[in-house]
């Protein structure tokens, strides 16, 4: 009671201007609409819908994430599930991924990657983990943690594609004794973008027995992918002079 009525005198603030937030979300009213538009069904790259995106494999065609990552706001909104979570925020993105989930298959339990210790040292929780236990609150489906990190890895951000892959290679590993009995779990992440970190995540729960892993992230990156150089074609003309054709 005494938290609601200091809440009265002490608004939240948007977590991308820091205005006053509206409606209950962690957003101004500006922010809101700017954050209701990443809800698009289409790609900004390839400007297809998302089961037809081509810019990320299987994974894009699922469609199992809430937004692009592309935008100023998309990516504010995840520096700050990355670096300033709280439950507030924690609870709308839950919600969020949890009405994109209602028609789904029931999930026997949630996983979700475990953040590096150091980075849980330096902020002082694991973002996915937080947005995992909301979601579990919401759904009445278990959350386990269930997948150990083996070793330290340097930071995904700082790598490439290649390095990512590698930096994960054999990273995780799964607590058969947690699994048991679990075939279909839900793994919760918040940003796909080489997944690297999901892919390592889903051979080690398999590994662990699991059968269904269905990753669901609150992001994801879509590809951007550079334009092809027009070939140049020298032809001659009837006058002896070359004359250029690109395609």
């Amino acid at each position: 009671m005494a938290f609601s009525f200091v809440r009265l005198f002490i608004p939240d603030r948007c977590i991308v201007c820091g205005d006053v937030t509206v409606l209950n979300v962690p957003l101004c009213k500006d922010c809101l609409g700017d954050f209701c538009e990443l809800f698009q069904n289409k790609c900004p790259v390839c400007q297809r819908t998302r089961h037809n995106c081509v810019c990320g494999g299987e994974f894009a065609k699922s469609g199992r994430f809430l937004f692009y990552y592309h935008t100023p706001v998309s990516k504010k909104v995840i520096s700050v599930i990355k670096h300033n979570l709280d439950n507030n925020l924690a609870d709308f993105i839950a919600e969020l991924i949890y009405m994109s989930l209602k028609e789904s298959k029931k999930f026997d339990c949630i996983v979700y990657p475990p953040r590096a210790k150091q980075s849980i040292k330096k902020y002082g929780f694991d973002q996915a983990g937080e947005i995992a236990l909301s979601l579990g609150a919401k759904s009445g489906v278990k959350v386990i943690d269930a997948i150990k990190r083996k070793r330290k890895t340097a930071e995904q951000k700082l790598l490439s594609a290649t390095q990512r892959r590698k930096n994960v290679m054999g990273m995780f590993e799964s607590d058969k004794e947690k699994l048991s009995g679990k075939k279909r779990v839900l793994l919760i992440d918040d940003v796909y973008t080489t997944g690297a970190t999901v892919k390592a995540c889903e051979a080690a729960l398999r590994k662990a027995g699991v059968k269904v892993v269905i990753p669901f992230t609150v992001a994801f990156t879509p590809v951007t992918r550079k334009a092809k150089p027009s070939r140049v074609i020298m032809s001659t003309a009837a006058s002896g002079r070359y004359k250029v054709k690109r395609k």
